[in-house]
């Protein structure tokens, strides 16, 4: 590079002032190549952030689901919860207690038994140790057709 010719200055005292082209062409190129890794690097952070919150509500979702599931199986008659289909079908346990005295030799219209906690409803059905299909409601000691439950100073009647 050439030195500025300054009048009345010796050429050993003339400093350089400012950058040349190719300095600056240069710093350019390593601003533009820092810049877009600098973007990449924050886009690729933003995403990471956007699928971990996405992940998140998902779980969050199953855990619900699955708490819902646990508790619908674990209030239901036992042998009851089977899949039909893409679904999960139970019978619910309403209410429970316990008998004094079952007939087994025959079909009885009642029998006694403690009167349960929480009364059943209208339509309520009862079910014995029930160790057969519980779906097949014709069968013989597994779930019984409707029944009505007396008041606790009732008799305690199953019928």
């Amino acid at each position: 590079m050439r030195r500025p010719v300054v009048p009345g200055v010796s050429p050993a005292n003339v400093s350089f002032a400012g950058f040349t082209l190719v300095e600056l062409v240069v710093v350019m190129v390593v601003l533009a190549i820092l810049s877009v890794g600098t973007v990449r690097f924050i886009g690729d952070s933003s995403a990471g952030f956007a699928d971990t919150v996405t992940r998140d509500r998902l779980a969050s979702t199953a855990r619900f689901a699955l708490a819902e599931l646990h508790a619908s199986v674990k209030d239901a008659l036992p042998g009851s919860p089977r899949t039909n289909g893409q679904c999960l079908e139970v019978i619910p346990v309403v209410s429970a207690t316990q008998y004094f005295h079952i007939p087994t030799g025959s079909p009885a219209a009642s029998f006694p038994a403690l009167s349960p906690p929480v009364l059943p409803g209208a339509g309520a059905r009862a079910a014995v140790a029930p160790v057969a299909d519980v779906y097949a409601l014709n069968a013989v000691g597994v779930i019984s057709p409707q029944i009505a439950v007396s008041a606790p100073d009732g008799n305690n009647a199953v019928t």
